[in-house]
């Protein structure tokens, strides 16, 4: 289960947020932009966690795996959103695995080898592990990286959470903001039925 960094170079969209929480999107007044998304081909519903959204162009959806990189509102030009809350892009990729099964602390670190594992988290069967060296291609943050999956209609789910080096959201507010994406997700994704095709 290695699809970490299959599409993070897709996270470089993200640079101008990183750097300085631009705007970027060209919005026009009263738009929005989607807290949700589908992928994996129709299985999995993304439901962004409270006050981020889904960035649009980030956006790969086929069966076998997808792509989704989430952002601050406000930071996407939304309006929404606030300071408070800190600020993370959350990658989302998701690879259909029939056979797959709720991965524990130890598969997460493994799938990110040679990426060396440090603080975990767990949220009931969510494990949560941030790597403290990893050499990640998103230009602007900080080497340390919150990565999570959960298994949900036949797919492997994988999150990881980017920030600025000292940032809050690399402590556990990153994480609970992990737990809550999945939560969210899970919660949506469980009222689809799976396609049998």
């Amino acid at each position: 289960m290695n699809i970490w960094t299959s599409k993070v170079r897709i996270a470089a969209l993200a640079l101008a947020l990183l750097a300085g929480c631009d705007e970027i999107g060209g919005l026009e007044q009263g738009q929005s932009l989607p807290t949700s998304v589908v992928l994996a081909g129709g299985d999995i519903v993304l439901r962004a966690p409270h006050g981020y959204c889904v960035e649009q162009r980030s956006v790969r959806s086929g069966k076998n795996n997808s792509f989704a990189l989430l952002a601050r509102c406000d930071a996407l030009g939304a309006g929404r959103g606030s300071a408070s809350q800190g600020f993370a892009l959350i990658t989302v990729t998701t690879e259909a695995r029939a056979d797959a099964i709720q991965p524990d602390t130890d598969a997460i670190a493994r799938s990110a080898a040679p990426a060396k594992p440090g603080t975990s988290r767990r949220y009931g069967d969510l494990a949560i592990v941030r790597f403290d060296e990893t050499a990640h291609r998103v230009r602007g943050a900080s080497p340390q990286v919150w990565r999570t999956a959960f298994v949900e209609n036949g797919n492997v789910v994988a999150l990881a959470l980017y920030a600025e080096e000292g940032s809050p959201m690399l402590g556990d507010r990153g994480a609970r903001m992990l737990s809550e994406l999945a939560r969210r997700t899970r919660a949506a994704s469980a009222q689809i039925a799976p396609d049998q095709g």
